[in-house]
């Protein structure tokens, strides 16, 4: 089972990566994973859950794949993953 949400923005690359680790701090509170950076995009991981933001000109996307052991929902997972995307994506806060 995968989460799979993109967003447009109209930010500069430096931006939308300040952004982004934003949207990882925020979903790794929900999710409880480790994060790092392989170029443009961060991946992240624990037990039950792994995926990856992307940064791209004028558009992020996550994608999310749940496990078996991860004890949430899909539907929980899509809404924290909003959540974070509505709060620093379509509200513009670096």
């Amino acid at each position: 089972m995968a989460v799979d949400i993109s967003r447009s923005h109209h930010m500069d690359k430096a931006t939308t990566r300040r952004v982004v680790e934003k949207i990882a701090a925020s979903l790794r509170e929900s999710l409880h994973f480790d994060y790092r950076w392989q170029g443009d995009r961060l991946t992240f991981e624990r037990i039950g859950v792994n995926g990856y933001i992307d940064i791209a000109d004028h558009r992020v996307r996550v994608y999310v794949k749940r496990g078996f052991l991860l004890p949430v929902s899909e539907s929980w997972i899509r809404q924290q993953v909003e959540e974070a995307l509505d709060e620093y994506i379509m509200n513009g806060e670096a």
